[in-house]
């Protein structure tokens, strides 16, 4: 058993587990799948499209791996910049969302990285500042 030694950013890590599962489950079947399947676009746009959907998938992973790495060693610093990583998501989906109006609930992304953007701010609060 590894020891946790801040809970919180141990709930950041689990949340972007989750998140990276819902990617590559919920994501693959509703944005992957038929962006493969579609007929409208240029074939280099295609793959570029379907080689940064697995770009993101790895990110997450990286984010998941980072925040258990964090909660480990109650490590300020990569918690820090994890949590930044996470808050920086939910702003670039809120702004998409936002300028090409865009159904909040059709694209959830910024919620689920402002929870992990959330528990991450709350492990930034209880690590150690001192190993910055």
């Amino acid at each position: 058993m590894i020891p946790i030694e801040n809970s919180w950013f141990f709930a950041a890590s689990v949340a972007s587990l989750i998140t990276m599962l819902l990617h590559i489950f919920l994501g693959g079947k509703d944005a992957a799948r038929p962006l493969l399947q579609s007929k409208g676009i240029v074939q280099s746009a295609k793959y570029t499209n379907y080689y940064c959907w697995h770009l993101v998938t790895i990110y997450i992973g990286i984010m998941a791996f980072s925040f258990l790495a964090a909660a480990v060693r109650n490590e300020y610093a990569l918690g820090l910049t994890m949590t930044f990583a996470a808050v920086l998501n939910a702003l670039l989906n809120l702004a998409i969302l936002i300028s090409k109006k865009q159904s909040f609930l059709q694209m959830p992304q910024w919620f689920i990285f402002l929870v992990i953007g959330f528990l991450g701010a709350l492990g930034i609060s209880s690590a150690n500042h001192l190993a910055f």
